[in-house]
């Protein structure tokens, strides 16, 4: 075993996964598996469980084959640039926006909501809708300085937030460059 992992599952994530379900009521290790086309196989301990959501710490066993390896440190550089620019872990859109931009990272594809969707089982629409809420939300929350901190490419909205693609493409190649 190698890296761990902080994963947070909400309630459309819970419904898909009853052993994670099973494995939070009774507080025991279990081997997972499908919890992310990236990873085959982990280690789950649970953190933290509250109605709605559950947070697990993952042991990372085996990643694809294929594609770049997805480590750790770049799950939670993601996670940190969407914690600072103010993207709430409560909205579903924040799930959604981590795996839109290691998806573009690994393989950049113009339809990724499309790929998310038939992830997750949701429609494009949903998954894009739920993502740019999420944005849409940070960018009013957020002091804006440190928004201008942290997001350098221009916001060309109509509503002052940038648009899904300019903000998953802008963090998949900051994370490239920083790779």
């Amino acid at each position: 075993m190698g890296n761990v992992l902080s994963v947070l599952l909400l309630d459309s994530d819970l419904t898909a996964c009853s052993e994670i379900v099973q494995m939070a009521e009774t507080r025991k290790n279990l081997c997972v598996s499908g919890l992310s086309p990236h990873i085959r196989e982990a280690t789950a301990r649970v953190r933290s469980s509250r109605q709605g959501q559950l947070i697990l710490d993952l042991e990372l066993a085996a990643e694809t084959a294929g594609a770049p390896p997805i480590s750790a440190r770049l799950y939670r550089s993601v996670y940190a640039a969407l914690d600072t620019v103010g993207v709430s872990p409560k909205a579903v859109g924040y799930a959604y926006l981590a795996e839109a931009i290691l998806l573009i990272y690994q393989s950049p594809t113009p339809r990724f909501c499309a790929v998310l969707g038939q992830r997750h089982g949701k429609t494009e629409a949903s998954v894009e809708r739920a993502m740019q809420n999420a944005l849409n939300r940070a960018w009013h929350v957020t002091d804006p300085d440190i928004l201008h901190e942290c997001y350098t490419a221009r916001v060309r909205s109509r509503n002052g937030a940038p648009t899904l693609t300019d903000f998953v493409y802008f963090y998949a190649n900051k994370l490239r460059m920083e790779g």
